[in-house]
């Protein structure tokens, strides 16, 4: 919320006009025009909301409809689903395709709040590298892995590129306590989500449909509180990311060493799911604004979840070839130009683009 104010003030002084609707309200405007509209529904918040009254995760959202994103440059962003949930035109690939790229990971990976041709995976699309994605807000490692299990062999790309971001240390360490994640460090199990999409579709619509009934009253503001918050972009973040509170920060700081292990064990993996597809597998890492913001990590009293060191040791280990983007930031005449007014979020289009050029050139 605190960031959501400091970009409004900054889009004031820049003469930009900033929609302040929340994203339900966005959703009720869609309605009023009668057109249905769905929030994104990431599997962190799925989880959270919804854990032990359904015995599966969705790491997709709604199939076929019009997709509630966020808003960070001053208007709203959606899309219309692809067939599983996803955001994309379409699952498949065309058969002609000779670069076939899939790529998995988080809320950068899902194209975060700019329209579906300007995402990492639109902006290679147009440049001649056919792309998809299965990337949602809050995929950490455990979900990035399950997508790959999930998925791939029915996408067939031939080249799998794992978006990493600072928070999935601290996000593995979220993952670790969930069931049905941790299950997919089995080489053998899956939960089969291709054949189930009509019993996830009907479950999501059914919640959220439920929620979108009641009346006006103190239920109404837990669900808004849900909606606006709880599934949402940021609030998700908060959660699972740098902004963790004090607590979890030290306990995800005490348990580096093992975590990092693990995260070798998902890594290993995901390569290992990706020779079985006769696809390429690679890392691209993003890093988060505030690793050019010293000062705002002094006073918030943070530090980088990730050790790009320690991840690069990793790396080596696993015969990994990855894409340094935070070097390549580093190396640009003004880092805090990728972020919308310079301000803690997801990159510009623009942003999106030199991200998608580097991958080309890094391919």
């Amino acid at each position: 919320n605190d960031i959501s104010k400091l970009r409004y003030k900054e889009a004031k002084k820049q003469n930009v006009v900033y929609d302040k609707r929340t994203r339900l309200d966005v959703i009720k405007d869609f309605k009023k025009q009668n057109q249905e509209a769905f929030p994104v529904i990431p599997p962190a918040g799925f989880y959270k909301r919804f854990k032990g009254k359904y015995n599966f995760l969705p790491l997709g959202g709604i199939s076929n409809v019009l997709t509630v994103h966020c808003n960070e440059s001053g208007s709203w962003t959606s899309y219309i689903s692809d067939e599983y949930g996803f955001n994309n035109k379409r699952i498949n690939f065309n058969s002609d395709s000779k670069k076939k790229v899939l790529i998995v990971g988080d809320s950068f990976a899902q194209g975060a709040c700019v329209s579906q041709d300007e995402s990492v995976s639109g902006q290679l699309t147009k440049k001649g590298i056919e792309t998809k994605t299965l990337g949602m807000d809050g995929n950490g490692p455990l979900a990035a892995l399950a997508s790959i299990k999930e998925y791939s062999k029915e996408i067939k790309p031939n080249i799998i590129i794992w978006l990493v971001f600072d928070n999935d240390l601290g996000d593995l360490e979220r993952e670790l306590k969930n069931p049905i994640l941790t299950k997919y460090l089995d080489t053998n199990y899956s939960q089969n989500l291709i054949i189930r999409k009509k019993e996830i579709d009907n479950i999501l619509i059914k919640e959220v449909s439920k929620e979108y009934s009641k009346g006006r009253s103190e239920k109404e503001n837990k669900i808004k509180n849900f909606l606006n918050k709880s599934i949402s972009l940021f609030y998700v973040r908060k959660l699972i990311g740098l902004n963790k509170r004090s607590l979890e920060k030290r306990e995800v700081k005490k348990n580096k060493k093992k975590l990092f292990n693990k995260l070798e064990k998902v890594i290993f993996l995901m390569k290992n799911l990706s020779e079985d597809l006769n696809a390429d597998f690679k890392i691209v890492y993003i890093p988060d604004i505030l690793r050019f913001k010293n000062k705002e990590y002094t006073a918030l009293g943070l530090a980088p979840l990730f050790d790009i060191k320690n991840f690069e040791e990793i790396l080596k280990n696993t015969n990994v070839t990855w894409l340094n983007f935070y070097q390549i930031m580093l190396d640009s005449k003004d880092p805090l130009s990728f972020y919308p007014f310079k301000i803690k979020g997801h990159f510009t289009p623009e942003g999106y683009k030199v991200l998608a050029k580097e991958i080309q050139n890094f391919l």
